[in-house]
């Protein structure tokens, strides 16, 4: 006898019980009435749908729980300090529409977690590691096997698009480095990445190191980083090499292992130096914080002691560049970039913190501006290296640092330029004209790295606002600062006895001069803030500026429309030029 899986339509309208018989049940039979069966179900939509009950059931204790409510005045708290506090925040959102999207609940949530977890890991300090703040983070993100299903969840269903996925794996990123043990879990999942257990290559072990130590020297603030900036290695023999890197780097010295090749260590030589960019931010928090600047002279001259003997003991790879490849040699000159920084911020910030206390006529302080405006010019000069070797279309490669220390060096420079030029109509000098074009030639320089730049930095186009009022004043227009940066330049820019000449002059009337320039730090410092509302659109200087007409402010960022996301779409293959500009694939 042939039994139905399932009762007769007549039994189960009627509450009976059903005999399942085929072709009629015994029930039908008796009546006399007509038996019809259901068709059978569909097991294959049966077992998909069992799946998707299971999926959503506690594995620990089966008992089916429900996603927990966004935290939304603590999400909107990390936010704001996101998008005050970190940098490039202005590239990637419009910070208005941004907003506005969250309070519509429109912002996907993986992509929510990573923002509000880097906030919380970076800029909450380390006192309150227990707060509300901090633990949400943690139960967010610091179980992998939480953030696997929350990724599984938002890619595999379609509902994040191309460029907020990438936006979103780019702030996780940021966000394990940020953490004690980032170093090791990169380690770890590089390893199980491992194919047939091939050795770790001692490159891609520094590349993870670097990337680590360039996110905790340069981005984050000085206050929430371990002042001893220890890091520590996994005990395995393809760290060896990259161990005694670390080591040497953190004690601001050249790395002396035969292991070491020369591409090894012209990374390293940028990463030592880094290191010592660290140090200088320090100096300049407590200069900041102190009651009496020339208090503060001894400490200087220790930083910069420190910094020179650690150029010193890289010293003997001056020659390298020339041999090595074009990438190689571009990171020996960013390493002579930051080392010219380090020098000249650290000295122009005594200088300026001085003079606003009425503490400027201390010998060793004008020794300090001096020491500066030399270090700028020096700065300018591997300035201009870098900007011969690299192309325009790789401009992006250009981390933002050196476009921050070359928009001190222009600043500078512009306002010694007027000064000049307000001085020779008074009293004109025997050399004049030379000075002038000196000036002028340093000022292209450092002003076509940042026309390279355009589009590719948050901050470039508050700098544009503060330098385009020199450039005004110094008769200069932005189409010859673009024909400047297609034209070949010499090497060197100034010859020594005219950078020696300027050099006496400025410090000469270096008072004066500062007062023309107001330097401001947007990019590392919080006391001064660049617009977060800016546009990549936007940050572009005006294509000229007419030399008879009075200067006027650029217009303001566009803050309406479609968000700045959106138009990221259009450039997804550029999204890899502008993450190797922020640094993370600059190694």
């Amino acid at each position: 006898m042939t039994l139905s899986p399932t009762a007769c339509r007549r039994c189960r309208q009627q509450k009976r019980k059903c005999t399942r018989e085929l072709p009629s049940c015994r029930r039908c039979q008796e009546f006399a009435a007509n038996c019809d069966y259901p068709s059978p179900p569909d097991r294959r939509l049966l077992a998909v749908q069992r799946w998707a009950r299971r999926a959503n059931r506690n594995q620990g204790t089966q008992i089916p729980v429900s996603t927990p409510a966004w935290p939304f005045d603590t999400g909107l708290a990390l936010l704001q300090s996101y998008f005050s506090q970190f940098v490039t925040s202005g590239f990637f959102f419009n910070q208005e529409d941004f907003f506005s999207n969250y309070l519509a609940g429109n912002i996907p949530k993986s992509l929510l977690r990573s923002l509000c977890a880097f906030s919380s890991s970076i800029f909450t300090p380390r006192a309150n590691a227990r707060s509300n703040l901090e633990s949400h983070s943690r139960s967010w993100l610091v179980t992998p096997d939480l953030e696997v299903n929350h990724g599984r969840d938002d890619f595999g269903t379609g509902q994040l698009k191309a460029v907020e996925a990438l936006l979103t794996s780019f702030h996780l990123s940021l966000y394990w480095y940020a953490q004690d043990s980032a170093f090791q879990h990169s380690i770890q999942w590089i390893l199980q990445r491992q194919a047939e257990g091939d050795a770790l290559s001692p490159q891609t072990a520094l590349s993870v190191f670097g990337v680590y130590w360039s996110i905790r020297c340069i981005i984050q603030e000085p206050g929430t980083v371990d002042s001893r900036v220890v890091v520590e290695l996994p005990d395995l023999p393809a760290f060896a090499t990259v161990r005694e890197i670390s080591h040497s780097i953190q004690a601001g010295r050249r790395p002396h292992s035969e292991n070491v090749d020369e591409d090894l260590r012209v990374v390293s030589r940028l990463l030592a130096f880094m290191g010592r960019w660290f140090r200088v931010r320090e100096f300049i928090t407590a200069l900041r914080m102190a009651d009496d600047p020339v208090s503060m002279l001894s400490e200087l001259t220790r930083l910069d002691m420190q910094t020179t003997a650690c150029y010193q003991s890289f010293k003997a790879d001056w020659d390298f560049w020339r041999m090595s490849s074009p990438k190689s040699a571009r990171k020996y000159f960013i390493s002579e970039i930051l080392y010219h920084q380090c020098r000249a911020v650290s000295h122009l910030h005594m200088y300026l913190e001085s003079q606003q206390r009425d503490g400027a006529d201390h010998e060793f302080i004008q020794l300090t501006g001096s020491i500066a405006f030399r270090q700028m010019l020096l700065l300018t000069e591997a300035v201009n290296r870098l900007l011969v070797m690299t192309p325009r279309e790789q401009a992006c490669s250009i981390p933002p640092v050196v476009g921050y220390s070359t928009f001190l060096a222009a600043s500078l420079q512009l306002a010694a330029l007027v000064h000049l030029r307000d001085h020779e109509v008074q009293r004109p000098l025997s050399n004049g004209d030379g000075l002038e074009n000196a000036l002028r030639a340093c000022v292209l320089a450092n002003l076509s790295v940042l026309s390279h730049m355009k589009c590719s930095w948050a901050p470039l186009q508050t700098l544009w606002d503060k330098l385009l009022p020199l450039v005004y004043q110094a008769s200069l227009i932005v189409p010859e600062v673009e024909f400047f940066a297609c034209q070949p330049h010499p090497i060197p820019l100034l010859h020594e006895t005219t950078a020696m000449e300027l050099q006496n002059y400025v410090t000469g009337h270096l008072s004066p001069i500062m007062t023309i320039v107001d330097i401001a730090e947007p990019f590392y410092l919080p006391d001064s803030r660049y617009d977060s509302s800016a546009r990549s659109t936007d940050l572009c200087p005006p294509r000229e500026l007419p030399p008879a007409a009075p200067y006027e402010s650029p217009s303001a960022p566009c803050t309406g429309g479609t968000s700045a996301t959106n138009e990221l779409y259009e450039v997804i293959p550029e999204m890899h030029d502008h993450l190797n500009h922020l640094g993370l694939n600059f190694f």
